[in-house]
């Protein structure tokens, strides 16, 4: 089985499934709120996975890398997430600079909920689900490539399939962030581990905004939620782009360093290094970048651009 060429097919007909489902309900008028739009989100994404696994009758493991964690390396993990949370904040207001903050818009909304259901929604459901998806389907669909090429483009389908340039940014370093993750520690529970982490932060941060919005009184309150609602300056971007960019260099350094540690630990050293060198026998990128791939590629960019033009 050529899992590149099949990944590639699936990658084009998802694309052409989110978009076709977005648009028929639409059309049917249903409507719903932030958390079931989301849950929504993560189902249909799920739905294609789910037929390509059955259809390619190929045994799960060949999928899924489901090693048990050591206490040890689950906490080696956690300091790998806290280690990379600021280079997605910088990629986050880098990209703000010429393009639309989606999630923050929705913040607003996702408040209201209580803190439980938000870890459900925001971090639970997209921690498993989209991780079964891109590191596992994806990403073990193009490792025939080598580790490097494999974990680069499964990074840029999930940050196309985001389907918004701010969120693209970080997705797609995110992605390839996980696939090294997953490689560090041979299971792919490290990244639903990390990518929890991640989500799980910001609804934290929600709660806290939640709770100081709650003590304050109806004309702090007001003015505070005008204050939010007024877009950050150029100025005021170029500054947290400075700030975070610094710490950013100094933390992803040392995140490398505790993912080089995490390999060593979990006896995948070896497997790390000889996969991050590039091998004669390795697949081009010609036998990657497949109609299939351009096409689905092509048709969220152009959606990208429309959004960010309209």
């Amino acid at each position: 089985m050529n899992k590149t060429r099949s990944v590639n097919r699936l990658f084009l007909l998802m694309v052409i499934w989110v978009f076709a489902s977005s648009m028929l309900l639409g059309r049917i008028g249903v409507t719903m709120n932030a958390w079931e739009n989301m849950l929504a989100g993560e189902l249909i994404l799920l739905v294609p996975v789910v037929i390509f696994l059955v259809w390619s009758r190929q045994p799960l493991k060949e999928w899924f890398p489901v090693r048990p964690m050591k206490v040890s390396t689950i906490l080696m993990t956690v300091l790998f997430t806290g280690l990379i949370m600021p280079l997605v904040t910088f990629l986050n207001a880098f990209s703000m600079l010429f393009s639309e903050n989606y999630v923050a818009a929705e913040s607003q909304t996702l408040q209201n909920a209580g803190i439980w259901m938000n870890l459900f929604v925001i971090a639970v459901v997209p921690a498993v689900c989209e991780e079964v998806i891109f590191r596992g389907v994806f990403y073990h669909g193009y490792r025939e490539n080598g580790i490097l090429k494999g974990a680069l483009v499964c990074g840029l389908t999930f940050g196309l399939l985001h389907r918004n340039v701010n969120q693209f940014f970080y997705a797609s370093v995110l992605g390839i962030v996980f696939c090294l993750l997953v490689e560090a520690t041979g299971s792919i529970f490290s990244s639903m581990i990390a990518h929890f982490l991640i989500n799980a932060w910001s609804v934290f941060l929600m709660a806290v905004q939640k709770a100081l919005l709650s003590g304050m009184g109806t004309a702090a309150r007001s003015a505070y939620m005008e204050t939010q609602a007024a877009a950050l300056t150029k100025t005021e971007l170029v500054d947290i782009v400075c700030i975070y960019g610094l710490i950013a260099a100094v933390s992803t350094l040392l995140a490398g360093c505790v993912l080089v540690w995490m390999a060593g630990h979990c006896g995948r050293l070896e497997t790390l290094r000889d996969g991050l060198r590039t091998k004669k026998e390795e697949m081009g990128w010609r036998r990657i970048l497949t109609p299939s791939f351009t096409g689905a590629a092509g048709i969220c960019l152009g959606y990208m651009i429309m959004q960010e033009l309209l």
